[in-house]
């Protein structure tokens, strides 16, 4: 692995060779920090036998398909590279994180697998609970593939995990950090440090797995952000057209995608959706809702995410942005 730079430098780089050894990672990296104890051996060895614990209780009580999110996903393609073992940087990280679990399944199974979970009403109102076999809590959330980065298949001994690719790990943080998300009470989320921190051990995973230089895997990154992009912008739009090519009406497709996002009954989709993506979408909706075929569904449709996800940022300018958001964070 070489370690080679690109001219401009940002505090999202990978970690160097000297950094992996030596970096000391800030101590408050998370607003919530949960460390592991590792009595015998590695604080990465003792999170994969959590991971395999809640892995293997999930699967005995569901055949439904689900991945598993978030840093343990990140700690699992560690573990499976010999030299991902016993990093000492990695090893501050589990220490500094909130180490929960997480798991994504697709909207058609998120009610269905907490169910097949046993969780009660409230359990499934805050989608968090507790797996028989297992003593961790489970977060359920819903996550949908992307078209251009299917999911990475890892080893643990002789079992196999779904996780995330981790290029769409790295533009999920990139665009948490340059767009943040609204909270479910109308303010923006606050930043956590160790969205940055993953940046960089992500990207040092890239490199490390496919022996590429810093370079090399910038240009990577630029080549697989725009497909990244065209993915969040219109997921599942294609699902959505193929409903309406099959012959259903373009308000029933809409009002049972709302429906099932919003989690109530929808009267008026029209007014819906303009409520969510404001009175300047007030004739593209109407457009939308009227759409005499699939194609011009299909367009509408488009133009509508592009007006409510606004200007598309390339690879330079997302990672410049969110290289500010983090250096605010670190101050």
């Amino acid at each position: 692995m070489s370690f080679e730079s690109p001219e401009q430098k940002s505090e999202l780089n990978p970690y160097s060779i000297e950094q992996i050894e030596e970096e000391k990672i800030p101590e408050k990296i998370s607003s919530t920090s949960h460390d592991i104890e590792a009595p015998e051996g590695s604080k990465l060895e003792t999170v994969i036998g959590h991971c395999e614990e809640v892995i293997g209780a999930i699967e005995k009580s569901t055949d439904r398909e689900f991945i598993i999110l978030g840093s343990m996903g990140m700690y699992l393609m560690f573990n499976e590279l010999e030299e991902g073992k016993g990093l000492n940087i990695l090893e501050q990280r589990i220490a500094g994180g909130k180490n929960d679990f997480d798991i994504g399944v697709s909207l058609e199974n998120h009610d269905g697998i907490m169910t097949d979970f046993g969780w009660d009403k409230e359990s499934k109102r805050i989608k968090r609970g507790q797996v028989s076999g297992s003593n961790e809590m489970i977060d359920v959330l819903h996550r949908e593939d992307l078209p251009h980065f299917p999911r990475q298949e890892v080893k643990s001994g002789d079992k196999e995990f779904l996780v995330l690719s981790p290029e769409e790990m790295i533009f999920d943080k990139i665009k948490t950090l340059s767009n943040p998300e609204m909270t479910r009470e109308g303010e923006l989320r606050k930043g956590e440090i160790k969205w940055g921190v993953d940046i960089k051990l992500l990207k040092t995973y890239l490199m490390m797995k496919n022996d590429w230089s810093e370079s090399e895997l910038e240009d990577h990154l630029t080549d697989r952000w725009d497909e990244y992009v065209e993915d969040i912008r219109y997921q599942g739009v294609s699902e959505m057209i193929k409903r309406v090519n099959q012959g259903e009406s373009t308000k029933d497709v809409l009002k049972e995608l709302l429906e099932k996002r919003l989690k109530k009954e929808i009267d008026n989709v029209e007014e819906e959706l303009i409520n969510l993506t404001g009175r300047e979408s007030e004739e593209v909706v109407r457009d939308l809702v009227n759409s005499a075929n699939p194609k011009e569904f299909n367009q509408n449709l488009e133009e509508l995410l592009d007006i409510r996800m606004g200007k598309r940022m390339d690879y330079r300018e997302a990672s410049q942005i969110a290289n500010r958001e983090y250096i605010n964070l670190l101050n």
